[in-house]
């Protein structure tokens, strides 16, 4: 996952460009030989939405990786503590009777 995240920051950083389909302007990044005004490709409306969910697919995983380890983290924190706290509180009973006679 870190190597995927990784692979994606980098895209994303380093090869941005953008493509006029029909009147509209799309910007979007991924490894291309040429510059950013002529990236020296073009992409069907449907390579764009793959593009597009494919972005966003790595987004999400690597959001959803990142909350579950801060949730892993907080969960493991407060076990820890609970034990510490049971295991060095005092033991306290209520002793009704004397101790024996010899």
């Amino acid at each position: 996952m870190l190597a995927l995240f990784c692979w994606h920051l980098g895209s994303v950083t380093l090869f941005p460009h953008i493509h006029v389909v029909d009147g509209v302007v799309i910007c979007h990044s991924h490894p291309y030989s040429g510059t950013a005004d002529n990236p020296g490709h073009s992409h069907t409306s449907s390579q764009l939405d793959t593009i597009a969910q494919l972005s966003l697919l790595v987004f999400v995983l690597t959001a959803l990786t990142g909350v579950l380890a801060l949730f892993r983290t907080s969960t493991a924190a407060v076990s820890t503590r609970m034990r510490q706290d049971v295991v060095t509180a005092p033991v306290r009973a209520l002793r009704l009777r004397g101790p024996p006679c010899r």
